[in-house]
């Protein structure tokens, strides 16, 4: 069986899923008012303009961990966290990606370069967009072959 075709593993406590059983994880239940409750309504706009850009590539599920929202198809490929200032977040891509508003590239393997970013206004999400599908693409596992 392909890895892309394995059935993913459920966490019994918190519910989220995993391509590897008993994966390391921050295992609880969280919600939005745990991430937004005291940061400005802008910062919430900002997530909610991101969910649905992630949400024009397909169907996706978002979890609601202690220090992030992780989004996810069959693995996480994208996460991020509220600022007072805006939304913080990463893409799991497999190249570099560089521009606005990246303004960090970590590279992990010559597949595998976690893009972060910060947006503080809507359209700061315009030029994400096209990293946002590859990044969508990458949860599928399609970069699997």
């Amino acid at each position: 069986m392909r890895p892309k075709e394995r059935p993913l593993w459920r966490c019994p406590a918190c519910g989220h899923r995993f391509v590897t059983r008993n994966l390391s994880h921050s295992c609880g239940n969280y919600t939005l008012e745990h991430h937004f409750g005291d940061k400005p309504a802008f910062v919430r706009e900002l997530f909610d303009g991101f969910v649905d850009a992630v949400g024009g590539f397909g169907p996706f599920q978002t979890e609601f961990q202690k220090t992030r929202i992780a989004f996810t198809v069959r693995v996480r490929f994208a996460a991020g966290h509220a600022l007072q200032s805006g939304f913080r977040g990463h893409l799991w891509l497999t190249a570099r990606r560089p521009g606005a508003p990246v303004d960090r590239i970590e590279r992990f393997s010559d597949r595998c370069f976690i893009h972060h970013f910060v947006l503080r206004r809507p359209q700061d999400l315009r030029p994400l967009l096209a990293r946002i599908g590859e990044a969508y693409r990458v949860g599928c596992q399609d970069h699997l072959g």
